[in-house]
């Protein structure tokens, strides 16, 4: 026997709306892709690997399929067309094809700038940073930069996001024979002219440069340790061979914005940084950022999002949103965490209901938008959330939402791995539409 009952959480969110504690959004959500979807000429997709979108709603998602070609079955698609695929031949390097990808950004061009790993080639030139499908820099070419030693190979890539100037920001390996290390890292704008097809490197800062009066050792790179935005201004986390208290710092270019070992600045709420290092960031054009930060302090409430150097969300916090309930976890601490142009934050959050199939959902400031277990998106159930590096993405202009999600068929049975595209549009104080229409209300019991 079953029985419908309202999330208390959800109950919470709708009597602080009516009251006027928050501004409504009214997103709309539609299914961009989900498992068993056909891809033409490809197969059946099996697994969400990463996604993006933009300004426009276009979205770039990288999916598995079932193609009995395991060399061959993963695909990168632009609203739902095939743009690039496993053993993909490229027109450079000679002789290469596509072994896979790094993480999907498309910008608002809907080009992305890349790192492309490749089939075919040795074990030193088999990558590149490509222009979509272009190559643009390949591993061992000697970078140009006067910043590094003559002559500097690159030696490998991690992360590279592109803005809409055409403008990566790149963490590179290199070997600099003027640095002791064989490997030796980077952080590169690569200015890309696609009419001609050259570019210009940029180093904003190398391991052996000095930051606080310590060289630099490392720098964080994983997808959302860096960020590019219209301005050429690069997000990044660097490590240094300071005292561990002291080493890790989020930088701004050359400007530093937060150290561990230092107070957050902003609000009543300061606390001391712990954790800078691998941590989910991002920066939008106005030049505002937030991390995921670990601060000093009580071990319950010492995971913060700050932003702008205040913290706004802790462990331990309420939201009208939640209900009675207090917040405990933001996810995996490298994991996806968004602002939009207008400051606006996307963050993923786990709460301490005891009933956990419902207690974490994605946020639009202290809103909840989606909630695992109650939210129902094309007649299907969102199961569960993606908390991951590739969890969700939010376009520059606050317009468009991509997420992951398991998507459940109550009455079949069946889960799919899933894209979700949410369209938000500007916030409308006073509106109840997400309770009345965009979060459904039922939770299930036997």
């Amino acid at each position: 026997m079953r029985r419908t009952v309202i999330s208390s959480s959800i109950i919470a969110g709708m009597v602080a709306l009516l009251a006027g504690q928050a501004s409504a959004i009214t997103p709309s959500f539609s299914i961009a892709l989900r498992a068993t979807n056909t891809v033409p000429g490809v197969g059946n997709v099996t697994l969400i690997n990463g996604l993006s979108v933009n300004n426009q709603g276009k979205w770039l998602i990288e999916a598995d399929t079932d193609n009995a070609d395991t060399n061959a079955d993963v695909v990168v698609l632009l609203n739902g067309v095939v743009q690039f695929r496993e053993n993909q031949a490229l027109a450079a390097p000679a002789g290469a094809t596509i072994s896979s990808f790094d993480s999907v950004h498309i910008n608002n061009n809907a080009d992305v700038g890349w790192n492309i790993f490749l089939r075919g080639l040795t074990t030193t030139t088999d990558s590149g940073i490509f222009f979509n499908s272009t190559l643009a820099i390949q591993e061992s070419n000697v970078s140009a930069s006067p910043s590094f030693t003559n002559p500097t190979p690159y030696i490998g890539f991690f992360e590279s996001k592109m803005n809409d100037m055409n403008q990566m920001a790149v963490i590179a390996s290199v070997d600099d024979p003027g640095i002791a290390s064989t490997v030796d890292r980077a952080i590169v704008r690569v200015d890309y002219n696609a009419g001609a097809g050259t570019y210009v490197e940029n180093v904003v800062m190398k391991e052996g440069d000095l930051l606080g009066g310590s060289a630099v050792a490392d720098f964080g790179t994983s997808p959302h340790t860096i960020s590019i935005n219209n301005s050429g201004g690069i997000l990044y986390q660097a490590d240094t061979t300071a005292p561990t208290t002291v080493d890790g710092f989020l930088m701004l270019n050359n400007t530093v914005l937060a150290q561990e070992g230092t107070t957050s600045t902003g609000g009543s709420n300061v606390r001391m940084y712990e954790t800078v290092l691998s941590r989910g960031s991002d920066l939008n054009g106005a030049g505002d950022w937030i991390i995921r930060a670990n601060m000093t302090g009580d071990t319950l409430t010492d995971e913060a999002i700050v932003k702008n150097n205040e913290i706004v969300y802790q462990e331990g916090q309420n939201l009208p949103a939640i209900g009675a309930f207090t917040l405990e976890s933001f996810g995996l601490a490298g994991g996806s965490l968004q602002i939009d142009g207008a400051g606006n934050i996307v963050w993923y959050g786990d709460w301490n209901d005891p009933a956990t199939t419902m207690d974490s959902g994605l946020f639009w400031n202290d809103q909840l938008i989606v909630q695992e277990g109650v939210t129902m998106i094309g007649g299907f159930l969102v199961q569960a959330i993606a908390s991951g590096e590739d969890a969700f993405e939010v376009s520059d202009n606050g317009q468009w939402l991509l997420f992951e999600a398991t998507l459940r068929d109550v009455a079949a049975g069946i889960n799919y791995n899933s894209a979700v595209l949410v369209q938000i549009p500007a916030p409308a104080a006073g509106a109840l539409v997400l309770a009345a229409g965009l979060i459904g209300l039922r939770r299930r019991r036997a």
